[in-house]
């Protein structure tokens, strides 16, 4: 009773000298936060704005000057309710249901509508706004035709803007943290908070003048989502961080090194004595360790593993044509001059090695199919030439064509669902809807009585978790190799300020009984990763294991 008093009289006193919530000082920061919030909800969600010919874009720039003077969150609060009844009054429209199937809808997340320190009135138009929110057809957003993935329309690239200015890059950040905010189906799976991002965010991009640190700005804010399929390429269509120089060869890296694993081009590798085998350990005095956590930090990845494998292709890139570096060599480390290049210089062709057949056979009785080769119109073919197989080994360590359902239909001896998902519902943006379970399968003749071997790892992505799902469906399959890359579900593509481009995974996907795919990926039921040892013996550890297995010497 005597707390409870206490309070009451704090209140009191503070309200005889005038204080509320409202006329708190406000920062910088949270006018802009408070900016992108509602700007992108009105954006999705306001009828007249969902289907006017608005040139939203400049709305947003014109409303971040006309706040620049406003100091206490009252003024702002008053400032936006004006804006918002200034675009007309939407109880003319239709009133809309605001039920929506928990069964699915992860990411729900309205609650800074209804902060008690937010203008009571404001809170009360903005809620109004979600009774009677746009529906049908939209000018920003539509489903993607089939799946019902995000399709975002009408978005201005400004491709002459190399250096937004301050208004157009915090416009950039605006609309990426709109997008994910309503229509990223993962947005709940991400490490940080995403109210959090936007308030951490708006100090980088304001500050990022030059084409170098705004093109940092983006890369850092898209690596928040934790997404595979977030990648960022620049205007060029170059991805960001290849354009600087690199060394001639191919790496995988692992925690603490990197090892080349393919020499690029075999000339100017070997006049810098490069092998593969070789061990990086630092650059330039600065350890490898260092550089993965600093770059690792950049990559919008799913999981570690895609982390390292992203951080393959620009981990040594930079700036400068030479390097120094520690490189170890059979237990020998020894400090080096190396060369680095432009793409054009090293003029890398794809070897014939990897360029393989669809399909062979590897023993008598062990079928292998190359899944990134095979075509639809061969399943048949390949299939029944395997029907007398102990084994058939699906290698999907590389991007598959669509040729599933051809193998499963084919294999399966019953209906079969393997995978259910989400897709963003339009009309109510933020909420997601619960699509049917996806299903193969509804044969009458004999199906394949042999194992199913499934080889999986880090470039197992997308179409290739969503092949892997359907095959460990099956009877009598095993998946062999390390986790996968953790996206699955079309994806969507984002357009951003000075005319980069940005991706993020469309819709959700789960197992039929609910078990979650994103970042997850799939788990290998034997894992196996290749050895140091096993690249410079240039042994497939993962395939001979599979191939151990099929033989039944190994389990």
């Amino acid at each position: 009773m005597y707390q409870l008093f206490s309070r009451l009289l704090i209140i009191a006193i503070l309200c005889l000298q005038g204080y509320t919530p409202y006329s708190q000082t406000v920062s910088e920061t949270d006018k802009t936060a408070m900016l992108c919030r509602i700007w992108g909800f009105l954006k999705y969600y306001h009828p007249v704005v969902a289907h006017s010919g608005y040139n939203w874009d400049q709305v947003f720039t014109a409303q971040y000057k006309a706040i620049e003077h406003i100091n206490t969150k009252e003024e702002l609060d008053k400032h936006f309710l004006y804006w918002i009844n200034s675009l007309g009054d939407v109880s003319a429209f239709p009133t809309q249901a605001t039920a929506y199937d928990t069964a699915c809808n992860f990411n729900t997340s309205m609650a800074w509508q209804t902060d008690s320190a937010l203008l009571p009135e404001l809170a009360a138009t903005l809620q109004n706004i979600v009774l009677h929110r746009a529906t049908g057809k939209k000018l920003f957003v539509r489903p993607q035709p089939v799946n019902g993935a995000a399709e975002f329309t009408n978005e201005k690239p400004y491709r002459d803007m190399k250096d937004p200015e301050k208004d157009y890059r915090l416009l950039a950040l605006a609309r990426y943290w709109s997008m994910i905010e309503y229509f990223f189906p993962y947005k709940y799976k991400t490490d940080q908070q995403w109210d959090s991002v936007l308030t951490e965010m708006i100090p980088v991009f304001a500050n990022a003048s030059d084409t170098e640190t705004y093109a940092h700005a983006l890369t850092q804010l898209i690596s928040k989502v934790n997404d595979s399929h977030a990648n960022i390429t620049n205007p060029d269509g170059v991805g960001v961080g290849f354009k600087l120089y690199r060394m001639p060869v191919k790496f995988k890296v692992f925690p603490d090194k990197a090892i080349i694993t393919e020499l690029l081009n075999e000339k100017i590798a070997a006049a810098n004595d490069l092998r593969v085998g070789d061990v990086i350990l630092s650059v330039n005095d600065t350890p490898v360790t260092d550089q993965i956590k600093y770059k690792g930090a950049l990559i919008g990845a799913s999981n570690e593993a895609v982390v390292r494998r992203n951080l393959a292709m620009i981990l040594l890139n930079g700036k400068t044509k030479e390097i120094t570096a520690d490189i170890e060599r059979d237990g020998v480390t020894t400090t080096r001059t190396i060369k680095r290049y432009t793409y054009e210089e090293i003029n890398y062709i794809v070897p014939k090695k990897q360029v393989e057949p669809s399909y062979k056979r590897l023993t008598p009785i062990i079928g292998y199919v190359n899944m990134g080769s095979l075509k639809a119109k061969e399943v048949k073919k390949v299939l029944g030439s395997f029907s007398d197989m102990h084994a058939i080994i699906f290698d999907l360590r590389s991007y598959p064509n669509w040729t599933i359902y051809e193998i499963c239909n084919y294999l399966a001896a019953e209906k079969t669902p393997f995978v259910k998902s989400i897709s963003p519902d339009i009309n109510y943006p933020g909420k997601y809807l619960c699509n049917d379970a996806t299903t193969y399968g509804d044969k009458k003749e004999a199906p394949y009585k042999g194992k199913i071997i499934v080889l999986i790892n880090e470039q197992t992505q997308s179409r290739a978790e969503w092949t892997t799902m359907a095959l460990r469906a099956l009877p009598n399959s095993i998946c062999i190799g390390s986790q996968t890359a953790g996206a699955d579900g079309n994806v969507s593509r984002i357009t951003l300020p000075g005319n980069y481009q940005v991706w993020m995974t469309g819709l959700g996907v789960y197992y039929p009984d609910g078990r979650e795919t994103q970042r997850i990926g799939i788990k290998p039921d034997v894992y196996v990763e290749p050895t140091v040892d096993g690249m410079r013996q240039n042994k497939d550890e993962v395939l001979e294991r599979a191939i151990m297995i099929a033989e039944g010497s190994s389990n």
